[in-house]
Parts: C-alpha cells; sequence; structure tokens
C-alpha cells in the first residue's frame, strides 16, 4: 500500500514481487495526526492482528491479557 502511494525510487528503496524491501535495513511506517483519538478503548493490538488465532506470543502472555495498543 505505501509503495503505490509514493515515488520509493527517490528514496532508492525498492519492494521485490514477494513484498520484501530492499535494502533489506530499509523501514516503512504510517504516522497519524490529528485532533480525535485513534482506536477503540479496552482492545488491544492483538484484537486487531490478522494472525492472533495461531500467534505464538499469545500463549505466552497470562490468559486474558494483551499489548496495550
Amino acid at each position: 500500500m505505501i509503495f503505490s502511494l509514493l515515488d520509493a525510487s527517490q528514496i532508492k528503496v525498492s519492494l521485490s514481487p514477494s513484498m520484501v524491501m530492499s535494502p533489506v535495513k530499509s523501514l516503512s511506517l504510517i504516522l497519524g495526526i490529528g485532533s480525535q483519538p485513534v482506536g477503540v478503548e479496552g482492545a488491544s493490538n492483538c484484537d486487531f492482528c490478522t494472525i492472533k488465532d495461531r500467534c505464538a506470543y499469545q500463549r505466552l502472555r497470562p490468559h486474558g491479557q494483551h499489548t496495550p495498543a
């Protein structure tokens, strides 16, 4: 998604067909700035994770506890 919004060639970063950035030590992120709160009160990052059902880290947390959003 990020690569479709910008010309990454200007910063000499490319995306392979398997979605790996080159150079490997490249970093991408999205930062939101605004006056409205983001997220859902009482929810955690785990609640929105696409692999939460098979997450290796989920079993390491005490039951019912998640990483705060």
